[in-house]
């Protein structure tokens, strides 16, 4: 009898197939992976956005001290959670508690609109609503509200297909639940 040898490896041609097929792959994927990009970081916004509006409710139920969120509707955008001891609105020296920008392709709605509603009808370009000490949601002038914050992808700053593009609300309810609701075939999911 011979001695025989096992050989472990591959050959040059199997190699080969293999290299060839992943690229293939990666032909036939890239486009779709571009695309995809986008629509993750979009959905990653949005998810950032609800959970400094659920920071802000739980920052002033734990303080027992009503904290405010401001929404930037400008370039870049982005929204502040702060303790607003002097009670003007505007985000002062030491009353910051978190800070968020989103990325350039995305929006507040700029074209959709931007607004908590039913009324009273808020828009939140610039503006502050508060949550109380209880959890509850009211706007500066201290009248309870309910609504959405609407995100969706900028046109002027992503080459996305139009068919990619998403709509998404932030909802907040009067009481402090806060929930994401997508646009999808004509209402919202």
């Amino acid at each position: 009898m011979g001695n025989m040898q096992k050989s472990f490896g591959f050959t040059l041609i199997e190699l080969l197939i293999t290299l060839s097929v992943v690229a293939l792959t990666a032909m036939v994927s890239g486009p779709a992976i571009s695309d995809w990009v986008p629509s993750n970081r979009f959905v990653g916004d949005v998810q950032e956005v609800k959970s400094r509006l659920l920071l802000a409710r739980l920052e002033a139920i734990k303080r027992t001290q009503p904290v405010s969120v401001r929404f930037v509707n400008a370039e870049p955008e982005s929204l502040t959670v702060f303790l607003d001891s002097d009670d003007d609105g505007i985000v002062d020296a030491g009353e910051a508690l978190s800070n968020y920008t989103m990325d350039p392709a995305l929006n507040f709605g700029r074209d959709a609109g931007v607004a908590i509603f039913p009324a009273p009808s808020i828009d939140l370009s610039g503006t502050v609503v508060v949550f109380q000490a209880d959890g509850s949601l009211r706007n500066t002038a201290g009248s309870s509200v309910s609504g959405q914050v609407y995100m969706c992808f900028d046109p002027a700053n992503v080459d996305v297909d139009p068919s990619l593009y998403r709509t998404y609300a932030v909802t907040a309810s009067t009481a402090g639940a806060i929930d994401i609701r997508k646009w999808k075939d004509g209402a919202w999911d």
